[in-house]
């Protein structure tokens, strides 16, 4: 983003049509190598053709994590989340990577995966 590679963030390619996904996630070096379901089996790459792409990485903020080394807090703060809605409701996540990435559809990003290769499609983020 912004010149410099993301690392964590999903990646989804939609194919034209909306039928076919893929996933995959960038390593430091911005890297990223996709995966699609197929039935009931996941097979690497994605489909030939044209793709709608979205890039997404977010934290949840919103409520106190408890320590997850502490039992007896991570089981009452979960009690507290599947009894008081206001809690779930107040869970907003941080966009790492701009929220106008995370639909393909909307994202504006674009990706041609062909049949002869290579493959290595770049994606250019901006944080504005």
């Amino acid at each position: 983003m912004d010149g410099k590679p993301v690392d964590g963030a999903t990646v989804n390619f939609l194919s034209e049509g909306g039928s076919i996904a893929s996933a995959g996630t960038t390593d430091a070096s911005g890297k990223f190598s996709l995966t699609t379901i197929v039935g009931s089996q996941s097979v690497p790459g994605a489909v030939v053709g044209n793709h709608g792409v979205a890039i997404v990485k977010n934290e949840s903020s919103g409520q106190g994590m408890a320590d997850p080394n502490d039992l007896e807090a991570t089981k009452a703060m979960m009690e507290k989340m599947t009894t008081n809605p206001v809690m779930t409701s107040d869970f907003k996540p941080k966009y790492i990577v701009p929220q106008k990435y995370n639909n393909p559809t909307q994202s504006q990003i674009k990706a041609q995966v062909t049949e002869a290769g290579p493959n290595d499609i770049k994606i250019e983020l901006s944080s504005r």
